[in-house]
């Protein structure tokens, strides 16, 4: 026998159900059991548009920058070039895992901030996840940061309204950007500036839970030169999909 979930609320899954069993005029003859599969129905929707319960195993990659904007630029390097370069080997590596992957651009193109939160939130995507390098004013400092949102009443969300300060929104980006940034300094041993807190436009307007991730410090000799390369690169992919697995491993089973 198999009932529909929606007809109750139990989970998916195989039930054991006791009842009196009744002749045709409905009188009482004994008392029985049987074995009830129960099937759940499929939610819809997506966090994309507000519903975090649900998990469509879709992942959106925003690489920072492009096209007349180059981000950071020093030694010859531009974030724009190596943010699309990390972006294709963590879209590779995610989808090798059979996820499906949405991106702001596949190649050297100038993308709004607005409309980067935009085609994020009409992606069905369960999550966001922005990738930027960074850069100081000394050329001292170095390190790994990932951020996510916090409101602040004097930056009014423009498109996001209903869910940029949502509860479990923020909550479910801390759990995100906590563990990718985990991820990236037990993979790098990268100095570990921390997961903070900003009113970046692409976290505040991203219905998904939303992190920015920023891999280094190009204003860094050392770790400019480390960016550059195909296995450092290698190295910041393979633990950003790895922080992402472990996240969804923690909010969904999936």
């Amino acid at each position: 026998m198999t009932v529909s979930a929606s007809q109750h609320k139990w989970n998916s899954g195989k039930y054991i159900v006791h009842g009196y069993l009744t002749d045709a005029s409905g009188k009482n003859v004994g008392f029985g059991a049987t074995s009830v599969d129960v099937v759940a129905p499929k939610k819809i929707g997506s966090a994309s548009r507000g519903n975090y319960d649900v998990f469509n195993k879709i992942v959106y990659l925003d690489a920072g920058h492009g096209g007349y904007d180059p981000g950071a630029s020093y030694f010859g390097i531009s974030e724009k070039s190596l943010t699309l370069a990390i972006q294709s080997r963590v879209k590779a590596k995610l989808e090798a895992e059979g996820y499906q992957v949405v991106t702001t651009r596949t190649n050297d193109s100038f993308v709004d901030l607005t409309d980067r939160s935009r085609a994020a939130n009409a992606s069905e995507s369960d999550i966001f996840v922005s990738i930027h390098i960074n850069a100081a004013g000394s050329s001292d400092v170095q390190g790994i940061e990932t951020y996510y949102y916090q409101p602040y009443a004097e930056y009014p969300s423009r498109i996001n309204a209903a869910y940029h300060a949502n509860p479990t929104r923020l909550s479910m980006s801390d759990t995100l950007a906590n563990a990718i940034q985990s991820s990236l300094i037990n993979a790098t041993g990268a100095q570990n500036q921390g997961v903070k807190r900003r009113t970046f436009a692409v976290l505040r307007e991203t219905t998904a839970p939303a992190v920015l991730l920023e891999l280094g410090f190009l204003s860094n000799p050392q770790e400019a030169a480390r960016l550059t390369t195909s296995a450092y690169q290698e190295t910041l992919a393979n633990a950003i999909v790895a922080g992402i697995k472990a996240y969804y491993e923690k909010e969904s089973n999936v």
